[in-house]
């Protein structure tokens, strides 16, 4: 396979591709965040004593990837323009075995088997390499016929698909959600029931 294409780049579609990039990603960890931020919630309005840890870490919860998401998106963009490839004409080869993207006199090579995983998103292949950096966005509708041979390519040098509902990506997040929730709503049981307990018990020694 041989197969490049040519499109100038520029800043609302890198946005919207680092967006695309962080959900489908991230979405595990975000899921987490914010579930374990309703859990506090809930502590808080169940026992409300003492709410001041459980305001903080709520808003940690929710303060912190809504930072993180602005701040990675603004240094991404200062990186491209450091590069310069935004707003001026990009060229992407592709090959069995190696991506190449030219941009004026610079050009960057990788080779696919130094990348960890692909995803698709509607007709965009996003390219994964370890630690998961993003290192490459591919536009499928400017490669038509060759969308196939390119995913068989990047299989055969040992790049995995990265699937959303994967389960193994899910699992952990989910159970420290339900580890919580059941923390929080147990022990809230747990207290009416003693108090519950203790009021009969009182009621009863009184008659």
């Amino acid at each position: 396979m041989k197969v490049e294409y040519t499109y100038i780049p520029n800043k609302r579609e890198a946005v919207k591709n680092l967006r695309y990039y962080l959900w489908y990603v991230y979405a595990p960890w975000l899921f987490m965040d914010l579930a374990l931020a309703v859990v506090f919630a809930a502590q808080l309005a169940l026992q409300p004593r003492d709410p001041r840890p459980f305001i903080y870490g709520f808003f940690v919860l929710v303060l912190v990837p809504v930072l993180s998401y602005f701040r990675y998106i603004s240094a991404m963009l200062n990186g491209a323009d450091i590069l310069g490839p935004l707003e001026q004409e990009n060229t992407i080869g592709l090959s069995d075995h190696e991506l190449t993207s030219r941009f004026g006199k610079n050009a960057v090579s990788v080779e696919y088997r130094k990348l960890k995983y692909f995803f698709l998103c509607g007709k965009r292949l996003f390219l994964i390499a370890e630690k998961n950096i993003l290192c490459g966005t591919i536009r499928l509708e400017k490669i038509p016929g060759y969308e196939a041979e390119l995913i068989a390519a990047l299989r055969a040098d040992g790049v995995r698909e990265l699937r959303f509902w994967s389960f193994r990506r899910w699992w952990k997040r989910v159970l420290i959600v339900l580890v919580a929730a059941l923390l929080v709503f147990g022990t809230k049981y747990f207290i009416d029931y003693s108090r519950n307990a203790e009021r009969e018990w009182s009621q009863t020694e009184r008659e």
